[in-house]
């Protein structure tokens, strides 16, 4: 009986051990992930730019303010216009659409025009991938290229494939914005009566 007794307080004791180690064990963790939060949040906070706002109502003739990880500039869009054939070439859509840009950089550091011009996309659809600027490919029309000094700015043509639509939309590329590369969304919206 007396070694009965003996076992029975072992287990007890050993139970009350086991689970005191648990509950520290989770205490430990819990105040670990705590601490990995507030972290998080503070980095947040850290990387948030009150300056850096989304500009989603433009249209032809608006100027956009864009910030990257390493300049800010400004894109207005001049004019857009429905183009069926180029150089003797067919859209792979229904039609191009054809529009002029004037960059300006804004802030301190040198803005390549081609990538700044690269991060646009036009759609006719905002839930999916638009289409990239193809003006390059034509001699008859002014690719922005180059680089800008601050306060200097360059007018030239961007080009894409376009189906036929009620509005049309040129942004910034989504995957820009969300990985952190551009700071803000802006959206320009194009009314089909304005291109033809």
């Amino acid at each position: 009986m007396k070694n009965l007794y003996m076992v029975s307080s072992l287990i007890v004791i050993s139970s009350m051990l086991f689970a005191c180690s648990s509950s520290d064990s989770a205490n430990e963790h819990s105040n670990s992930t705590e601490i990995n939060s507030v972290s998080d949040e503070e980095m947040v906070e850290g990387n948030s730019n009150p300056d850096i706002e989304d500009q989603l109502n433009l249209n032809i003739g608006d100027t956009a303010k864009i910030n990257t990880t390493i300049s800010t500039f400004e894109v207005t869009l001049n004019e857009v216009k429905r183009i069926d054939e180029l150089e003797g070439d067919v859209s792979e859509a229904d039609f191009f659409l054809l529009t002029e840009y004037t960059i300006k950089n804004v802030g301190n550091e040198n803005v390549d025009i081609s990538e700044a011009i690269s991060a646009l996309e036009a759609t006719d659809m905002l839930d999916v991938t638009g289409e990239k600027n193809i003006a390059g490919r034509f001699e008859s029309l002014h690719p922005l290229q180059g680089e800008l000094k601050n306060g200097e700015e360059a007018t030239g043509n961007g080009l894409y494939y376009a189906y036929d639509a009620d509005e049309y939309y040129i942004k910034v590329t989504d995957g820009l914005v969300s990985s952190g590369g551009i700071k803000n969304q802006i959206l320009f919206t194009v009314q089909r009566d304005e291109i033809e």
